[in-house]
Formats: structure tokens, C-alpha cells, sequence
């Protein structure tokens, strides 16, 4: 689905004019469906070559509406160096958003960690945000810190799906 809503010419990336919003669900519906697939499973293999067959690993995404969630979606899909030094600092989400991206963070740290090691850019997004300026919403800092403790070792497997319960959402 996301494909449907990006142009892909010579490694750049564009939205279609007028469907910007749709990548950016698109993009972030991806990630969400990511975060809770097995690393190792022959449908990820199959997600992994469609993907790869038509958004080359060196793509460049600068200007998108999406960008972070579709690095994200590109970090987990590709193999890329380049992805390694993807940066947050210019990444300021309204909390609801953050909230809905942060989460299947968690998730996808929990799946990479059982196969290796927790992707440094994973980690980069919650030190990010754990160091930067005014804090996140209470569960985009539970969710970053996991990823921080899921990173370490430590047994989070208590945490749930959404993190805190909902009447600590500050949204």
C-alpha cells in the first residue's frame, strides 16, 4: 500500500502530489505491521524482496512528510549502512502521533533483540528522547526506555503491548 503512495526516480523518493497523508498512514501502518512480524518468517522475506525490488537500499527520503516512520520502516526492511546514522533531531511529532510510533518500537526491538542485537538507530530514538529538551508523553518515554532495558538484557517481557494502561496516556 505504501507504494501506492510514493514515486521512486533514481533512488529519490516523493510523495504523489495530493496523497501525502496517505504515505505518511501508509508508512506508519507498515511499521505497526512490522513490529509483529517474526524476523526470521518467509512472509518478511517476501515483504523484504517486493520492497527491495522497488526502493533501493541507498534511497533518499529527505522532504517527505513521512520521513522518520518510513527510515524506521526502511532501517527494519533493509539491510543499509546508511540508515545506521539516521538522525531525530529534527522529529517532533504532536504527542499523539509520538505515542502511536513510539510503540511499535518497543516491538520491533523485542523481535530484533530475540535474533541479535537491538539496531542502533532503534537506540538513537530513545536516547533521543529521553535527553532532549521538554520530555515526551509518559508512555513514549516506557516505550524508551524498554527499548533501552530490552537492550541491556533485562526481562521486560511483563511489559503489555501498549505500555502503561490507558488513564496514563497524556495526550
Amino acid at each position: 500500500m505504501l507504494l501506492d503512495y510514493v514515486i521512486v526516480d533514481r533512488g529519490r523518493v516523493t510523495e504523489r502530489p495530493g496523497l501525502e497523508q496517505g504515505a505518511k498512514a501508509a508508512s506508519l501502518c507498515l511499521l505497526r505491521a512490522l513490529s509483529s512480524v517474526d524476523p526470521t518468517s518467509t512472509s518478511l522475506r517476501d515483504i523484504r524482496r517486493r520492497y527491495a525490488a522497488t526502493i533501493p537500499s541507498d534511497a533518499d527520503f529527505k522532504g517527505l512528510l513521512c520521513y522518520h516512520t518510513i527510515n524506521a520502516v526502511h532501517a527494519t526492511l533493509v539491510d543499509s549502512r546508511a540508515r545506521k546514522f539516521f538522525e531525530w533531531t529534527d522529529y517532533k511529532p504532536r504527542a499523539d502521533e509520538h505515542i502511536f510510533f513510539a510503540n511499535p518500537l518497543v516491538q520491533v526491538a523485542h523481535k530484533w533483540k530475540q535474533y541479535g542485537k537491538v539496531p542502533r538507530w532503534l537506540l538513537r530514538f530513545a536516547i533521543h528522547f529521553l535527553s532532549h529538551g521538554s520530555p515526551p508523553p509518559i508512555t513514549v518515554i516506557t516505550d524508551c526506555l524498554t527499548i533501552i532495558a530490552i537492550d541491556l538484557g533485562c526481562d521486560v517481557s511483563h511489559v503489555g503491548t501498549l505500555g502503561l494502561p490507558g488513564r496514563y496516556v497524556d495526550l
